[in-house]
């Protein structure tokens, strides 16, 4: 057996080595109002989400009209 004390521990490292910071957007950040669209219209696709979900477990018969489902 090969002595713990004489191997280097090898890790895997957690992130990769990036010479420069990474540019998400190549355009100028999203102004306020583009945001406050962009965020009501999440809110609203999420809640539209709920609300199917919800009727769907009421009513599972809705699944055979479903286009989600094919």
């Amino acid at each position: 057996a090969i002595p713990v004390s004489t191997m280097p521990l090898q890790r895997k490292k957690s992130l990769p080595d990036v010479a420069g910071p990474i540019q998400l957007t190549a355009t100028s950040p999203l102004s306020r109002e583009e945001v406050s669209v962009l965020s009501s219209m999440r809110r609203e696709e999420i809640r539209r989400q709920i609300d199917e979900s919800e009727r769907l477990r009421a009513n599972p018969f809705l699944y055979l009209v479903s286009p989600q489902v094919k």
